[in-house]
């Protein structure tokens, strides 16, 4: 075998190397991340952001009368912490019919960006990106997880 087709030969055996690594993550993301992201952003507001931080400071009470009833008909009833149409929360929390987490990953269909940490409501500033110690470890330990089992698989 002459020499530049051994070269050709490893360059293509890395790159369908890397080609499968891709898999792989596309599939951890789908089938890993996703309900554990979904189910701490389910978490985040239905504890007002306690389970991920300090709990969000509640609405003053003018703004909380006003959005009971400038809301009663969306998705929170207006009685919500950090839900008044429900895109947001449904967004975050891929609460909708899809679910589909391609929505996050290209940025593109969402009506939020995702490049945003934090939200505003009724003037207060509130973190709804932010992630405890303990969810980002919970997050890290179950990538190298997944990464332990690829390289099992692949070698």
């Amino acid at each position: 075998m002459s020499r530049l087709k051994k070269i050709e030969d490893k360059i293509t055996e890395k790159l369908n190397e890397m080609l499968k690594a891709t898999e792989y993550f596309e599939q951890y993301v789908v089938k890993r991340f996703q309900p554990m992201f979904q189910v701490v952003q389910q978490k985040r507001w239905q504890t007002e952001n306690a389970s991920e931080g300090s709990q969000w400071e509640p609405l003053n009470q003018w703004y909380a009368l006003w959005k009971k009833e400038a809301y009663f008909d969306q998705f929170g009833h207006g009685e919500k912490m950090m839900i008044a149409t429900g895109k947001l929360y449904k967004a975050l929390t891929l609460d909708d019919d899809s679910r589909d987490w391609s929505r996050i990953i290209n940025k593109t269909t969402v009506v939020y960006n995702f490049d945003i940490e934090y939200a505003k409501s009724a003037g207060e500033i509130r973190p709804i990106l932010e992630f405890s110690k303990r969810t980002i470890e919970r997050f890290k330990s179950d990538f190298k997880e997944h990464l332990r089992k690829v390289w099992r698989l692949k070698t």
